[in-house]
């Protein structure tokens, strides 16, 4: 059996880019099916890393056959295609597999690739993750024509909007109505501006996009608005008797000074 997991840590340079690009190789030659390539999986962080990976394994594939390459090509080609050889007889042990075995199946490797471009998964985390939600909108409960933004601002924004317009006299939204009112009366009370609420729930909605509170923001979907009127309240309590606390020992301390005779 082969190794079923592999790290290749290195610096940049190094060739970390050629031993993906032969892992590839070897993964998508090792049957004599010319579509397996179908069943390999790529992914990347950025596009130009994506478009460099399709560059290399596309170049490759053509030049195991092209006549018309550079001495230095060729040389280079003719390398990576023994290691690729050797590779796939000490890990897939069967039939003898040569090299001209190779140049075959890399041919028609390389044609169905070029009549099945869309087929050919060297992707993005994002894409591979947008085509996963694409395949499952039924079950992930969204519409199947969603579109994915990646503008956070204009998100934010709208859904600061869209909760606003909640606010309104039904029952069902009550609750809300009221803590968002209380929140601008207590604004208000503190000499601050009360009509900017927009601006200071679509600023405070930016830590819903910080990773490193993700765990949580989690957690905190598991509670209800009650909750948090309830939890709000408590520590309302808890901020009132500390401050009790503080000003009975500053009326003490004053008091000790005043006995003192110690001015100013």
């Amino acid at each position: 059996m082969p190794q079923q997991f592999k790290i290749y840590s290195s610096s940049a340079g190094s060739g970390k880019t050629y031993n993906l690009t032969k892992e590839y190789l070897k993964l998508a030659l090792q049957s004599d099916n010319p579509g397996y390539y179908r069943s390999v999986l790529a992914i990347t962080f950025t596009n130009d890393a994506a478009n460099e990976m399709k560059e290399r394994i596309l170049s490759a594939l053509r030049q195991f056959n092209d006549p018309n390459l550079s001495p230095k090509q060729q040389a280079q080609s003719e390398n990576l295609l023994t290691e690729i050889t050797a590779d796939l007889q000490e890990e897939y042990p069967g039939p003898p597999i040569s090299r001209e075995i190779i140049r075959v199946r890399a041919a028609r490797t390389f044609e169905q690739i070029l009549y099945n471009y869309s087929e050919f998964s060297v992707s993005t985390i994002d894409a591979f993750v947008n085509r996963v939600a694409t395949a499952f909108t039924r079950e992930l409960n969204i519409p199947y024509n969603f579109e994915v933004d990646l503008d956070t601002t204009t998100l934010l924004n709208t859904a600061v909007s869209l909760l606003l317009n909640k606010v309104n006299n039904q029952p069902d939204h009550a609750l809300l109505s009221r803590t968002l009112e209380n929140y601008a009366l207590e604004k208000a009370d503190e000499g601050r501006s009360w009509n900017n609420l927009p601006t200071e729930l679509a600023a405070f909605a930016n830590n819903l996009l910080n990773e490193q509170v993700y765990e949580a923001i989690s957690e905190l979907q598991l509670l209800s608005l009650d909750d948090f009127k309830r939890i709000r309240q408590e520590l309302y309590a808890q901020k009132n008797q500390i401050q009790q606390a503080v000003e009975a020992h500053a009326q003490a301390a004053l008091a000790l000074f005043q006995q003192a005779d110690i001015d100013p």
